[in-house]
């Protein structure tokens, strides 16, 4: 398995909104037209040697609301080669959104007010969700709510060795998450909280930490089937959960964080990723952590972005309490060594940038800061607000180099 290739790949998702209104596109055509175009310039682009051909190819693919879409990479061994994609896929997402008239923006919810309840796609598997989730309280909480998220894939060949990763990796999720921020505004509104994705999937059935005790491919098969005996799940696809191994493909999908904004941000986070593989599977004796704490971390997180303190598993099996930032930095240091060869050595430059990262201002807190400053101008103009939100995220969303 030392031998083999690492591969990884990422799920994004985003908004398209009319570029006058900055309302949401409420046409399912126009969110197959876009679709189709993004699809011909991915093919033409590896095609012509602009991205990196890989085992599996890039796609735009349709998303819950006809106003989002969900942006797959392809699947990398190497991690210029994934970086470049990202750039390239982001330009062609903006440029074609221009040419359309339309405004493409990548955050963890949409910080428009609608004019008009979001639009499921027209497409059995989203009408499917939408059937099973009117029996219960929670279509009520996600029927105007569209969370856009950003999954980390990492290949994980041995399906055991996948299993545990899918707990070990649940004490790392507030990194993750902490590295994304970028929905604290949701529907025009300040939530107080740092992300509000977070927020719409803690009541989702299947989701969030994983609180089962699966060690084996066998266990795990075991919570799944007991979820579908229930009618609590249809398949491996519908358990949501933070982390999760996967079936239809060889990976460790972490699924914690908010869509990515800065483009540049997506490989130096991926990188953790890998390195995070290497280094627990280099210590299988290793506690797995505890879910209630994990979950724990993600709620400071959530609540106080980089602010938060968090619980830092000791050698001794202990939690100490640090600060966000001091936290992440012990856990970097200690990661380094497995950094330097993931990937042949070629993710340890983009996870030197996780530093940068650290040190400049979460998404989340710049939203705000935009947000603050715009009712300043003027307190009774919300839409005022709503606007320098969307202003803002529009411009960092096309920061791409391609």
């Amino acid at each position: 398995m030392l031998n083999t290739p690492e591969h990884v790949a990422t799920e994004g998702e985003g908004y398209l909104l009319d570029a006058k209104t900055f309302q949401p596109n409420l046409c399912p055509h126009v969110q197959d037209e876009f679709i189709k175009a993004c699809c011909h310039q991915i093919q033409a682009a590896y095609d012509e040697g602009v991205i990196a051909d890989c085992i599996v190819r890039a796609t735009i693919k349709h998303e819950a609301r006809v106003h989002q879409v969900e942006i797959n990479s392809g699947a990398h061994s190497n991690m210029h080669n994934f970086n470049r994609e990202m750039h390239v896929l982001r330009k062609i997402l903006v440029q074609q959104a221009q040419q359309m008239g339309l405004v493409y923006i990548s955050a963890g919810a949409s910080p428009v007010t609608f004019q008009e309840s979001p639009m499921i796609t027209p497409q059995p598997r989203y009408q499917q969700t939408l059937k099973q989730l009117k029996g219960g309280d929670v279509f009520e909480l996600m029927k105007d709510f569209d969370p856009c998220a950003a999954h980390f894939h990492i290949e994980v060949l041995d399906e055991d060795e996948r299993v545990r990763l899918m707990s070990a990796f649940q004490e790392f999720l507030w990194l993750f998450l902490g590295l994304s921020l970028s929905s604290p505004i949701t529907a025009g509104n300040n939530s107080g909280y740092h992300s509000t994705r977070q927020l719409a999937w803690a009541n989702f059935p299947n989701a969030g930490v994983y609180k089962g005790l699966a060690k084996t491919k066998a266990e795990w098969n075991a919570d799944i089937e007991a979820k579908i005996a229930t009618g609590d799940a249809e398949d491996t696809t519908t358990m949501w959960y933070w982390v999760r191994a996967c079936d239809k493909q060889p990976t460790c999908e972490i699924r914690v964080s908010d869509a990515i904004t800065y483009v540049d941000d997506i490989a130096p986070i991926m990188a953790l990723a890998v390195s995070l593989k290497g280094y627990l599977l280099s210590r299988p004796d290793r506690a797995l952590g505890n879910p209630d704490i994990a979950e724990a971390n993600l709620n400071a997180v959530t609540e106080h972005g980089r602010r938060a303190y968090v619980n830092l598993l000791q050698e001794d099996g202990t939690y100490k309490k640090e600060r966000f930032g001091d936290a992440a930095r012990i856990i970097l240091q200690e990661l380094v060594p497995y950094a330097e060869k993931a990937m042949e050595g070629t993710a340890y430059p983009y996870f030197e940038k996780l530093y940068k990262i650290l040190k400049r201002t979460a998404v989340s807190s710049t939203i705000l800061r935009h947000y603050h400053e715009a009712l300043g101008k003027d307190d009774t103009d919300e839409a005022h607000a709503e606007r320098s939100v969307i202003d803002f995220l529009a411009c960092a969303t096309a920061k791409y180099n391609a």
